[in-house]
C-alpha cells in the first residue's frame, strides 16, 4: 500500500533543531519521502506502533514489543496535555536510531516467534 505524499512529507522534515555547519557530516545525509518505504514484512495495518529505522517503516504491535522492556520500557510515552501520541501514524514515527532495518527486522523476528 503506498504511503501519501502529504504522510511522507512529514517524515522528512527534521524535528531537531538545525545544526551548524561545523556539525554537519557527510553521512548526515536528509531522506526525501520518496526513499522512506513500508517494510514487507513488519508493516502489520493492525498494528499499534509506527516506528522509523533509517529509511524503513515498521508498524509492529505494542504489546510484542512490550516483552523486551529493558529496550522498549521508555520508547513510548502518554502524551501531555495535547500533544499527539507518537507512533500512531507513519507522519508521526517514533524514529529508532542507531540500528539498521535489518538489525530491528531480526529483533522483531525474535519477538514475534516466541
Amino acid at each position: 500500500m503506498p504511503i501519501e505524499d502529504a504522510e511522507l512529507s512529514d517524515i522528512a522534515r527534521p524535528r531537531k533543531r538545525a545544526r551548524s555547519e561545523t556539525n554537519m557530516h557527510a553521512d548526515d545525509t536528509k531522506q526525501s519521502p520518496m526513499d522512506v518505504h513500508r517494510d514487507p514484512d513488519y508493516y502489520f495495518e493492525d498494528g499499534s506502533a509506527v516506528i522509523l529505522v533509517q529509511n524503513v517503516l515498521f508498524k509492529v504491535h505494542r504489546t510484542i514489543l512490550s516483552r523486551d522492556s529493558s529496550a522498549f520500557e521508555t520508547l513510548f510515552r502518554l502524551p501531555s496535555g495535547k500533544q499527539a501520541v507518537e507512533g500512531t501514524r507513519d507522519s508521526d514515527p517514533v524514529i529508532l536510531q542507531g540500528d539498521t532495518p535489518e538489525q530491528f527486522r531480526s529483533l522483531l523476528w525474535s519477538l514475534y516467534s516466541l
